[in-house]
């Protein structure tokens, strides 16, 4: 009986240290996780990392190589495990083992401390989300993934949403952003359909950003300014586009952003010839008329004569990279002026007309040489800029839309210009704020506040920047392009045109 009895004694204690271990294998599991989690947010090339590891690094060194000290303390704060014979046993490993512990130790806490930092957030985003109500079929809440932080101002967070689609996160957007007490810039579905990006930023955006505060973030040349995002200024190159699209509704800041963005060009870029069509006879753009690197055409056929002038110059450019063998032309390498056109209100240079059949013509012509312009001259050196409240098939070119791939959205007044726009919603749900854009460059969309120039302060910038060209010269490779074909009575002139840029070419 007794023999039993220290039998099942010996097999709880056998089981007990069996749970024990299981549980000790349990914690250390979780925490391994957790630490992992953890060591996953440290960002290793931020400027934190940078500093302080090789610090932490430094300071375990002299710890591991000061003569064990760090043995005599823990024996001071933990003596039941750290004995005399444990810590003379420990001496007699190698300093180096030390070390890779002591690191090894460092790392697995930090990890764990960043790891449970990530869960109380993830956490408490969880419950933000929920007071928005979002639920799918089943009555199942969306769960939040984890959030990644992009700067000090911007993070993202991941949610799992079977069921509920990215129009329901949208159309909830004023309950999110009270919830996270953040601005959401964007909402959108990745690739496996079933996960949203929240991405959310901590500072608004301001109202009215002057020009003069703005430009001082133009550094380099062929840049132009793009607007003040919730990350700061934003500034683009236009050889990278290659092609800019402007639109929006009336009053939206369209012609404002259109010429503060040829201003910034021509201010701070040299080697370039701007070349501006405005068919209300020019009343827009004549400030930049006094300037000796600007043209301006003023009605349909000096726009035709333009382009085609323009299309002659890329084929002959073509030629030249062809008998060089270079693929793209450098302005300050090949000695070829950068060209910028701009269009503005391309509705009515490209919108269909039933006045005549010389303007019919015109229009259809028009049409054709903007797209060949759009779909070859980036390599030329050569780059369209279009404004107009609608990118419909009516006023432009679906092939030529397609080319235009840098686009300056304002708010528009139906989903549907939006959607032509953007592809999206995101320009009908812009704030009613006065410069206030999507800027869209490849698969981003960012909410931006445009510069603004006002006509008096726009008007001296074009005065200022005459008076220094005429005092320092053009500096530019090639004389402007001269476009204005004398118009001949009784000839077609879309006929005449087309003959005279064969002859040209060849």
């Amino acid at each position: 009986m007794e023999q039993m009895n220290n039998k099942n004694k010996a097999t709880s204690g056998s089981d007990g240290l069996e749970k024990f271990g299981l549980a000790i294998a349990t914690i250390v599991g979780i925490t391994s996780i957790v630490a992992w989690t953890g060591l996953r947010k440290i960002k290793i090339k931020s400027e934190e990392f940078i500093c302080l590891f090789p610090t932490i690094l430094f300071s375990l060194f002299l710890i591991s190589y000061s003569d064990y000290a760090y043995l005599r303390w823990l024996k001071k704060i933990l003596p039941t495990y750290f004995t005399k014979n444990v810590v003379l046993f420990l001496r007699t490993i190698p300093k180096v083992w030390h070390f890779s512990i002591l690191i090894i130790f460092t790392l697995y806490t930090i990890g764990i401390l960043l790891g449970f930092k990530a869960y109380f957030r993830r956490r408490k985003l969880q419950k933000d989300l929920d007071t928005t109500g979002l639920t799918n079929a089943q009555g199942q809440m969306p769960k939040v993934i984890s959030e990644v932080e992009i700067d000090e101002n911007r993070s993202k967070v991941l949610v799992t949403a079977k069921g509920i689609g990215c129009d329901r996160f949208e159309a909830k957007k004023g309950d999110l952003q009270s919830s996270f007490g953040r601005i959401i810039e964007s909402i959108k579905v990745l690739s496996d359909q079933t996960t949203l990006e929240i991405l959310m930023c901590k500072n608004a955006l301001r109202k009215i950003l002057t020009y003069h505060e703005a430009e001082t973030a133009l550094k380099n040349p062929y840049n132009f300014l793009i607007g003040e995002s919730a990350n700061g200024i934003l500034v683009a190159d236009i050889r990278e586009l290659p092609h800019l699209l402007i639109a929006g509704s009336t009053g939206g800041g369209k012609s404002v952003f259109f010429r503060q963005f040829f201003m910034s060009l021509l201010k701070y870029s040299s080697h370039l010839q701007v070349y501006l069509i405005d068919l209300k006879l020019g009343i827009e753009v004549k400030e930049f008329g006094q300037i000796p690197n600007v043209r301006i055409a003023k009605d349909e056929m000096e726009a035709v004569q333009l382009l085609q002038a323009i299309r002659d110059e890329m084929h002959k450019r073509f030629i030249f990279m062809e008998k060089i063998g270079i693929k793209k032309i450098d302005p300050k390498l090949h000695k070829r002026d950068l060209i910028v056109v701009g269009i503005d209100e391309a509705s009515v240079l490209f919108g269909k007309t039933t006045v005549s059949k010389a303007k019919s013509e015109l229009v259809a012509r028009a049409r054709e040489l903007t797209d060949e312009i759009a779909k070859l001259a980036r390599a030329a050196g050569i780059h369209l800029v279009i404004a107009t409240q609608k990118p419909l098939k009516e006023s432009l070119d679906t092939k030529t839309l397609e080319n235009l791939t840098g686009r300056m959205i304002f708010q528009m007044s139906t989903i549907t210009g939006s959607v032509s726009a953007l592809g999206n919603k995101k320009a009908y749900a812009l704030p009613e704020i006065q410069g206030r854009a999507i800027w869209a460059g490849g698969n981003k969309y960012i909410e931006v506040q445009t510069p603004f120039l006002s006509e008096t302060q726009f008007d001296e910038e074009c005065k200022e920047l005459a008076a220094k060209m005429k005092e320092d010269g053009l500096k530019n490779f090639q004389p402007m392009i001269e476009y204005k074909a004398p118009k001949t009575e009784g000839t077609n002139p879309v006929v005449s045109m087309a003959v005279s840029s064969s002859e040209a070419t060849t």
